[in-house]
């Protein structure tokens, strides 16, 4: 199997820097808790409870957001590895049991204003072919989101590609690589706010974090069991373990692409981040 390259390790660690940023610069979350429901079963012997609300935010560096550590159940505290709770999965806001449970779940949380996910999709299937549904910030119906549906306002990072180019003498060179950031909200508020912190990222360090180091596991659930942004990333930066980024431009999209977007998405708004993104590498030894 292919082992994992820069450009692998380049593309995760900006999604946690984007995270972070937005959530640190622009406090983007809003503590609120929720019962949790039912849902499919994602995976064979697991039993998966979801809320109406996602994403929500491990870091326990962001000053006066609540990190759900564990949950109640019919009054009762649990965490992972007690009564059958195995995970917490953030990203979906969702539970996994591998027994059976019975009674009344519930938690507290500090919900994301956004979802950021890595994408390889063509930008046209994004904004014109996806049929997005509105993440519901208070509890319409006594249900929990479905594992396969996609809610917005979310962000998709998508590698455009880039080059290497000559940096010194001794074979080190220059890799650049860039970045789209696509943002699919709901208000023009909200574009132009996240497309503001976004571009501010100019000239801000990318804290590159090795897979064994990535603190989050295949359930979307902390591998240690907490997640510090500013403590994982010290000694990266410390040690000059990062990529920068170098350039920065945010825009809307064009009236003609907003058209096309709303006839499918009526309520979406959407603009994009080109980002540049430079490291020295002597990747040849």
């Amino acid at each position: 199997m292919i082992t994992a390259h820069y450009e692998n390790q380049l593309m995760s660690s900006l999604l946690l820097t984007i995270d972070h940023h937005l959530l640190k610069k622009g406090t983007a979350f809003e503590n609120s808790s929720s019962t949790f429901f039912d849902v499919s079963d994602q995976y064979s012997n697991m039993w998966t409870f979801s809320s109406p609300y996602q994403p929500i935010t491990a870091d326990k560096s962001i000053s006066n957001a609540t990190i759900m550590t564990g949950i109640f159940l019919n009054s009762s505290l649990l965490f992972t590895g007690t009564s059958g709770f195995y995970d917490i999965n953030f990203s979906r806001n969702q539970l996994y049991f591998n027994q059976p449970v019975t009674g009344t779940i519930t938690g507290q949380f500090a919900l994301k204003d956004y979802h950021i996910e890595l994408t390889n999709e063509p930008e046209e299937t994004l904004l014109f072919e996806t049929k997005y549904n509105l993440r519901s910030k208070v509890s319409k119906s006594l249900s929990g989101i479905a594992p396969d549906e996609i809610t917005y306002p979310i962000i998709y990072l998508r590698n455009n590609g880039g080059s290497n180019i000559p940096f010194q003498f001794g074979g080190t060179d220059l890799t650049q690589t860039n970045v789209r950031v696509i943002v699919i909200t709901d208000s023009q508020f909200s574009l132009d706010a996240t497309l503001g912190y976004l571009k501010d990222l100019y000239n801000t360090p990318i804290p590159l974090i090795p897979a064994n180091e990535f603190p989050f596991n295949a359930f979307g659930g902390l591998r240690s069991g907490v997640y510090n942004y500013d403590q994982l990333t010290s000694g990266h930066l410390a040690n000059n373990n990062y990529a920068w980024v170098d350039r920065s431009f945010a825009a809307p999209y064009n009236q003609t692409v907003k058209v096309d977007v709303q006839t499918l998405n009526p309520d979406v708004f959407a603009g994009f981040v080109e980002l540049n993104i430079s490291k020295p590498r002597d990747y040849r030894s």
